[in-house]
């Protein structure tokens, strides 16, 4: 070997190359360029190399249908080490002395423990590192914990969101016997379900990330629309005109497809599930002064309701709106507003019963303050008066309790012969034990938990059959919500 010269008394040799030496003591001489060589030699060991080592592995964990880069970290490693899955060589990159990168295509690996070890090859010879424990595990279903909103009505679209675990980017829903292309995040799926033409039932939900990787199944509950009913229309009062008057009923329930008449006329409209729109003009050849014409909205499966505009003569003070524009029982209000034309604050305002002076006044609007609301559930009628002159009767909605409202249930599955303990959300829920009872399967529970938003009640599967199961919720004064739909697992 050539060496470099330090001093008389010291040289360095670089890159000796031992690896054909036998195991045991080697002697070492020095020989000068004229020739001359060391009178004595010193003993040199030769050992055998040590092994790498293993401290930890990242990750520790895999699924069989994904590919992973692990990372190992330990001691002794070099740029000849490689990186065994199970005695495989796998294709490693050199990080540090103290650190590999190798990557691992799992996908169709049998599951169970897999053993990682490091390898250096030396003189021909193995050296493999003690192993290092990794998991395969099959790979986790889809899997639903809660659904929003649970229920819908026909002849409309719905957006539903789907929460949960494992959704993988080509997850799909199946939904009324077709697959939907939800937006995919790990834990929430988004997607649009056309509820047209479809019957009152249940209609099941399941989320598919492959052809064999299903979630359980949950059921999406369509509910046969509840009767439509009107708050409040606006303007309740208009002028005798004939240019084209926007008239909007607000209300509820309404079917999209829903025929509307004013004064037994049919007009073109737009609907919505909340709203009414149509523009027509009000000659007072058809719309008599203080007429109260009717708009009535009529759904396909015949049932109606009915909201009202009064037509006047030009001279008259007009109510067109309020705000408030819907009001509950025994209610106070701080303010209420009138709204409309030829007003004064000089003006009274007949509210039901009771009759009342404003604090504030213009043209187009007023106010009175302390307003108490006296009529019972229903609609209640509303004057302006100024002297002789008398307004259109204004029609406004007072409400009572709002009937019970689900939002979603989680979980909404439960296997079968099994009791479940499920937490119901939404809103109107009546606390105490004389409070909101759930209604499973026609059984009536009493809640173990209740809240004016949630109710947790045990729900007995022992001896249920499999399949969709209707819920719902009566509140002590027999209102009941919507029925959504609970999954019995086989």
């Amino acid at each position: 070997y050539t060496c470099t010269y330090s001093s008389s008394s010291r040289m360095y040799c670089y890159n000796v190359d031992i690896s054909s030496f036998k195991q045991g003591t080697q002697q070492a001489g020095i020989t000068n360029p004229d020739g001359q060589k060391s009178a004595k030699t010193v003993p040199f060991t030769v050992r055998a190399p040590s092994p790498p080592s293993i401290t930890s592995l990242s990750p520790t964990l895999g699924y069989n249908n994904q590919s992973y880069t692990i990372t190992v970290s330990g001691s002794r490693f070099s740029k000849i080490s490689k990186v065994l899955f199970d005695g495989k060589a796998l294709t490693t990159k050199y990080v540090s002395t103290s650190r590999l990168t190798a990557t691992i295509d799992l996908k169709g690996y049998k599951t169970g423990i897999s053993i990682v070890k490091v390898r250096n090859n030396i003189a021909g010879k193995d050296y493999d590192s003690n192993g290092s424990n990794f998991i395969v595990v099959p790979v986790p279903k889809p899997q639903i914990t809660y659904m929003n909103p649970m229920q819908g009505y026909p002849n409309r679209k719905l957006t539903v969101y789907l929460y949960g675990n494992n959704f993988n980017s080509g997850a799909q829903v199946e939904f009324n016997g077709k697959l939907l292309k939800p937006t995919v995040s790990s834990t929430r799926l988004t997607l649009t379900l056309d509820l047209n033409g479809l019957k009152p039932g249940n209609y099941k939900i399941q989320v598919q990330n492959s052809p064999t990787e299903k979630s359980e199944i949950v059921y999406f509950r369509v509910n046969a629309l509840p009767a439509p009913y009107v708050n409040y229309v606006r303007p309740g009062g208009v002028r005798h005109t004939n240019s084209p008057v926007k008239i909007t009923v607000y209300g509820a329930n309404f079917d999209p497809k829903a025929t509307v008449t004013i004064r037994g006329n049919s007009v073109a409209a737009t609907v919505s599930s909340s709203s009414v729109t149509f523009t027509i003009p009000f000659p007072s050849v058809l719309f008599p002064h203080n007429s109260k014409n009717e708009i009535k909205i009529t759904n396909p499966d015949g049932r109606s309701t009915s909201g009202y505009v009064y037509s006047m003569n030009s001279s008259s003070p007009l109510i067109e709106y309020t705000s408030p524009t819907t009001l509950r029982e025994n209610q106070t209000l701080s303010t209420f507003y009138l709204y409309g034309k030829s007003m004064s604050r000089s003006g009274r305002m007949t509210f039901g019963t009771s009759t009342y002076s404003f604090s504030y006044g213009n043209s187009s609007y007023v106010y009175a303050r302390n307003v108490r609301v006296t009529a019972k559930a229903g609609w209640m009628e509303i004057k302006y008066t100024y002297s002789t002159s008398i307004s259109n009767p204004y029609l406004i909605r007072v409400t009572g309790d709002n009937a019970p409202r689900i939002t979603y249930v989680r979980a909404p599955f439960g296997k079968k012969g099994s009791k479940v303990s499920v937490t119901i959300y939404g809103s109107y829920f009546k606390s105490g034990t004389a409070g909101s009872k759930v209604v499973f399967d026609g059984k009536t529970i009493t809640p173990t938990s209740a809240s004016t938003s949630s109710i947790t009640v045990t729900l007995d599967l022992t001896s249920a059959s499999a399949g969709s199961k209707d819920l719902h919720i009566v509140n002590p004064d027999k209102q009941t919500s919507d029925k959504v739909a609970f999954s019995v697992l086989p």
